[in-house]
């Protein structure tokens, strides 16, 4: 019976697992496309920025440089915990792990 549990447990951990993978490889792929759409846009946005620091300079108004346009922010890399969470909803990891330990306990919940 004991081996059952495990096999459950294994099959649902590895379930997620491809899961897990396969929104991974969407990920990268949704940011390869972006990166290609920035590398696209990179020259229209420094036209823009010549044209304006042109019309700045021929009214006599001093060269201002946004400095949003020149540096693309990267945002801050979640911890796993809060990766875990955003992909399978809030207190989703704790729920598992309930769950599991029913499994082991044989129904039990501590």
């Amino acid at each position: 019976m004991r081996q059952d549990v495990y096999r459950v447990a294994y099959d649902e951990a590895n379930a997620e697992l491809t899961e897990i993978l396969s929104k991974f490889e969407q990920l990268r792929a949704r940011k390869d496309r972006i990166e290609q759409v920035v590398e696209v846009l990179k020259p229209l946005v420094n036209m823009e920025m010549q044209s304006v620091e042109q019309s700045n300079s021929s009214f006599g108004a001093p060269e201002v440089v946004p400095q949003e346009a020149e540096q693309v922010s990267q945002p801050e890399p979640a911890t796993p915990m809060r990766r875990t969470e955003s992909a399978f909803g809030s207190g989703a990891a704790s729920r598992d792990v309930r769950e599991y330990s029913r499994l082991f306990n044989g129904g039990q919940t501590r």
